[in-house]
């Protein structure tokens, strides 16, 4: 399981929101998705858990540090300097995610699941991308809720390629959570 980190877990803003803040670091205003320790240390239980951002290398090791349950660990904290500058188009590069590196961790890609709000950062890997909601501080978001009832059903399939990732909000998993 590889999880974004902003607008996925957490919002940062430089200017506060109308809603307090749940910390500060730096010169950021740091939002916590609602739900996410406990979604984290739920994905803890069941999954390898590693969180990939394109933000800078101090930034993604401060915002994790504050927001990591006691006692879990990652197996990876990746940053925009394991990311590939990529020409989506004429007009526009992005950060891309390519999950074939991981092949240096040995993790098979049919068995990784992906959590990002932006699905030009896995522009090569759509198929493996959960698309999040992009969360920008609005504290009645119930996405990890949602989240974790489609994982309960994922986390015992042996192939993320035989599942439509993209429409997970509408999966049978969610009628009853």
């Amino acid at each position: 399981m590889i999880l974004d980190l902003d607008e996925t877990l957490i919002h940062a803003t430089e200017s506060p929101l109308a809603t307090r803040c749940d910390f500060v670091v730096d010169r950021f205003y740091v939002h916590l998705r609602p739900g996410v320790r406990h979604f984290l240390a739920w994905c803890d239980q069941h999954f390898d858990v590693g969180i990939w951002t394109t933000a800078n290398d101090a930034y993604a090791h401060e915002m994790v540090e504050c927001i990591l349950p006691a006692g879990m660990d990652l197996v990876f904290l990746w940053s925009e300097q394991e990311c590939e500058l990529v020409d989506v188009d004429e007009q526009h590069v992005a950060l891309v995610k390519d999950l074939d590196r991981l092949d240096s961790l040995g993790t098979p890609l049919q068995e990784t699941l992906v959590v990002d709000d932006t699905p030009e950062k896995l522009a090569y890997h759509l198929d493996n991308l959960i698309p999040m909601p992009a969360f920008l501080g609005d504290r009645s978001d119930r996405h990890l809720i949602a989240l974790q009832h489609y994982l309960e059903f994922m986390r015992s399939e042996p192939d993320v390629y035989a599942h439509d990732l993209a429409d997970w909000l509408s999966h049978p998993s969610l009628l009853d959570g």
